[in-house]
């Protein structure tokens, strides 16, 4: 099954959103309310805590998103393969009989 990926985008959008909303009401920082503007200050901050959450997993999720798209990809490649093709043998072998003779063990 192929999901476009406006809706999988449109999805991801919701449930960001609707974690930020849920974390940042519902979060327990705040102390008891002792003067008349606390619950203006509150609401301040819980605006403030709801945004923070939503940024913070945009950030994190892209991160986590590119680290998994973009990770290194196995060594042997169709370039190294080619390149072993062109030069044979290990160029970079430095085995004990290498040094004995005083090469650096390149084989050209």
């Amino acid at each position: 099954m192929n999901i476009p990926s406006s809706i999988i985008t449109m999805l991801a959008g919701i449930l960001l959103t609707l974690i930020s909303l849920w974390y940042g009401q519902n979060h327990g920082l705040l102390p008891v309310e002792a003067s008349e503007e606390a619950p203006m200050v509150d609401g301040l901050f819980n605006l403030m805590m709801t945004i923070g959450t939503g940024l913070f997993l945009l950030v994190v999720g892209v991160i986590v998103i590119s680290a998994f798209k973009y990770r290194q990809r196995p060594v042997m490649t169709r370039t190294v393969l080619r390149f072993m093709a062109i030069f044979p043998g290990n160029p970079l072998d430095l085995d004990s009989r290498s040094h004995r003779n005083g090469s650096c063990g390149l084989q050209f």
